[in-house]
């Protein structure tokens, strides 16, 4: 790859429509090649269930909604469907296990959450774990990867994340950005992968926060700020913390 790519990254908006303004208020001052959605986008789905009609439509008005609201930035969107969202969401943008070039950063997805409590978009752990993916430079996923920062839910005194994502993440060298536990916004890097978790936007604790990931100089660096509070966190693959040796066990 050569030159610079910057790409602003989008937490789980679950329809939230307002603070999705507070952040594309944010992204407009960067100067952005594209956006990034990491999934949960719509209104809530029921779980072990089909969806009625009309929470269908509603459902799908919401993520038009959400995606004509970033297509104002004037930049190329892409997302993922989250576990939350329609496992086959046949809208334009939709990377899942597909491969896009933002420049010559080759963007690949990874949707869905590992089996849980029936949501509409759920994967075995461990088959997607052996799954061969489209190659990658930058892997969109929607869950974090398992037993790191931001898979952590410290009011359970668990992780919850993937197994399959930190093995994806493992094997490659790039940069992975992730949703998917909104408590947890952090940096980390598996490997010779940097990753982040760019928190949520709706419930439960949801903000106006955002990521922006930069590829320059041969190298990816990675920023995550928040909105509310001010906080900034940014790292290279060099300064973030190393995720075996930095997460907390509960």
């Amino acid at each position: 790859m050569s030159g610079e790519v910057r790409i602003g990254v989008i937490g789980d908006v679950h329809a939230k429509r307002t603070v999705l303004d507070e952040v594309l208020g944010g992204l407009s001052k960067v100067e952005l090649d594209a956006v990034l959605l990491v999934g949960d986008i719509g209104s809530l789905l029921p779980a072990r269930r089909p969806p009625k009609p009309g929470e269908l439509r509603r459902y799908l008005r919401s993520v038009e909604g959400v995606l004509e609201s970033i297509r104002k930035l004037g930049v190329p969107s892409y997302f993922v469907p989250g576990n939350h969202d329609l496992r086959d969401l046949d809208i334009a943008g939709n990377v899942d296990r597909r491969q896009a070039l933002v420049g010559d950063v080759r963007v690949v997805g990874l949707g869905g959450s590992p089996d849980y409590r029936g949501d509409p978009y759920e994967f075995d752990d461990d088959a997607v774990a052996k799954e061969t993916l489209p190659a990658w430079d930058l892997l969109l996923a929607h869950t974090p990867p398992w037993m790191t920062p931001l898979d952590a839910v410290p009011r359970k005194e668990k992780h919850a994340g993937s197994r399959a994502v930190r093995a994806h993440a493992a094997k490659g060298s790039g940069m992975l950005v992730c949703g998917h536990i909104h408590e947890s916004p952090s940096i980390c890097r598996i490997g010779d992968t940097l990753c982040m978790n760019v928190g949520g936007l709706g419930r439960p604790f949801g903000k106006a926060q955002f990521g922006v990931v930069t590829w320059t100089a041969g190298a990816w660096s990675a920023s995550y700020q928040n909105l509310v509070t001010g906080e900034v966190l940014t790292h290279t693959l060099e300064s973030a913390p190393d995720a075996t040796a930095e997460v907390s066990q509960f």
